[in-house]
């Protein structure tokens, strides 16, 4: 409780801090609401910033030994919200998109127009597979258009959607629709195309794009950053009922070299030859499908095997390796890389700034290397999550939680379960456990484990989740933005449990393929 107390009193003081600070002059020559740019990649070190991208200053800290400008990137939410170490008056932001950023690193925006996409966060398209040559499909697309720049544009901004079989985006590829639209300096505007499926699209895979301003009729500070696309998950456009077709596809972590990702389309029952090949540090588990549950692949194991197509079916090659495992707890050491630091509990931390306020629970997280008379704390390797909860203070709860700078695709995976190993204690006191997923958007699904005294079990245990339970109840798991693990309930607390928990080897795995 000590660190929470330090947290909040340095939370009072900045705040009070901004309250006497000077109403608009900052370090640097910059002063609150100007338009910055990234004048380097990765400002303090963020992989997702890079040099070029605009946004507003929001505040200032004159005298800390850390950064001294807060910005809120335009487009991107892959920071924070600490506004903590802020000396002066805050200006509205956009929810995860500050970073702390030093004068070195930003310069002024320009001061033409600067247009581009608002990133993968606001991307979609809907249906994911159409069929070919069908008319009346609906389809739809949406994402962003930021101005960056320090202009408003001279005309109307147009924009143009193909689907593509690469990722060039260009006007020879089949187009989908287009909209219009006008944004002002700093200005941001969500937009959608929607309308039938074009029924001249082939069946193939593709990928959903589009082209900002493709004729160039509006003057720029850059012209090469107009394009974007879906990258989380592509289009396929199968084909016609009735027809003997076979949709290749691979998950992460290799590729079909024989005769490569497609939807392939026959005249007649024939044998086909088919051979993945995995990545480096990755291997082949084996082939999911339609065409695997009909029986119609002579050796699922085999990376290189044979599939009769006498209809319509789907295979895919799926490959094990580290994009597979969340988390088994080996790369944690007490200084240079704190568990507390990933996965943050009630307490949160303070340094490195600008820290983390905590899930204010009563959770505690250690990361102790186990010695060897104590290897029941560990299932796998050396270490594991140990979770001290203590549901007797407000709010009752114990819960720790785990963000990605950028979003997790569980479905480019192949996997679909989500399993978790846990162990419990005799003398704790029976609460239930949680697993919660959050998608890109805010939306979170929490899936309880079916045994109310799970926090009693003794023995490691594999807890398996599939992930058709987060999906079905609306998250998007190609967009995974954080995870959590709750002991306890919200609505209905207990108010007097206490007791140890410990978490290891959090995997996604193939339940078919194990």
């Amino acid at each position: 409780m000590r660190s929470r107390r330090r947290w909040e009193l340095l939370l009072i003081v900045g705040l009070l801090c901004a309250v006497g600070a000077p109403a608009k002059a900052g370090p640097c020559g910059y002063e609150l609401g100007d338009c910055v740019e990234c004048a380097v990649d990765h400002p303090d070190g963020h992989p997702t910033l890079w040099e070029g991208m605009t946004g507003r200053i929001i505040c200032f800290n004159y005298s800390g030994p850390w950064q001294h400008v807060l910005v809120s990137w335009d487009g991107w939410t892959h920071g924070h919200n600490n506004i903590w170490p802020c000396e002066s008056p805050i200006l509205w932001w956009v929810w995860n998109s500050l970073w702390w950023v030093y004068c070195h690193e930003i310069r002024p925006c320009g001061s033409m127009p600067d247009l581009f996409d608002g990133g993968e966060a606001e991307r979609y398209f809907t249906p994911r597979r159409v069929v070919a040559g069908q008319p009346g499909q609906p389809f739809e697309v949406g994402f962003r258009v930021w101005n960056g720049g320090g202009a408003d544009p001279e005309n109307a901004i147009y924009v143009h959607v193909y689907a593509s079989r690469d990722t060039s985006i260009t006007q020879s590829d089949y187009y989908l629709g287009s909209t219009n639209c006008f944004v002002g300096a700093g200005g941001d505007v969500g937009l959608k195309v929607k309308g039938s499926f074009p029924t001249q699209v082939p069946a193939g895979l593709y990928y959903v794009g589009w082209i900002i301003d493709q004729d160039r009729k509006i003057e720029e500070s850059d012209e090469a950053n107009n394009r974007a696309w879906v990258e989380s998950y592509r289009l396929t456009v199968a084909s016609p009922p009735g027809s003997l077709s076979l949709e290749l596809s691979a998950a992460t972590g290799g590729r079909i070299v024989d005769p490569g990702e497609g939807v392939y389309t026959y005249f007649s029952s024939r044998v086909v030859q088919v051979e993945a090949s995995p990545d480096p540090n990755c291997s082949f588990l084996g082939w999911t499908g339609t065409a695997v549950t009909a029986g119609r692949v002579a050796n699922p194991r085999a990376a290189r095997t044979s599939v009769t197509v006498n209809g319509q079916y789907t295979l895919e090659a799926v490959f094990a390796g580290a994009h597979l495992v969340i988390d088994d707890f080996e790369a944690y050491d007490a200084y240079g890389n704190p568990l507390n630091h990933t996965w943050v509990d009630g307490i949160g931390y303070v340094e490195p700034p600008p820290g983390h306020p905590g899930t204010h629970t009563g959770a505690v997280i250690n990361n102790p290397r186990t010695p060897p008379d104590a290897s029941y704390k560990v299932h796998g390797g050396r270490q594991s999550m140990e979770l001290i909860y203590d549901n007797t203070i407000r709010p009752w709860h114990s819960l720790v939680e785990r963000s990605w700078y950028e979003f997790q695709n569980w479905t480019k995976t192949g996997a679909d379960t989500l399993s978790v190993w846990f162990r419990g204690a005799r003398d704790n006191a029976p609460e239930p456990l949680y697993i919660v997923v959050e998608d890109y958007s805010g939306l979170m699904v929490a899936s309880q484990h079916p045994d109310p005294q799970a926090a009693q079990v003794e023995e490691w245990t594999r807890w398996d989740i599939p992930l058709a339970q987060f999906e079905n109840a609306g998250a998007m798991l190609s967009r995974v933005k954080r995870m959590y693990i709750r002991v306890g309930e919200e609505d209905y607390p207990t108010y007097d449990s206490t007791g140890v928990l410990y978490f290891d080897d959090i995997t996604l795995v193939h339940s078919g393929l194990r």
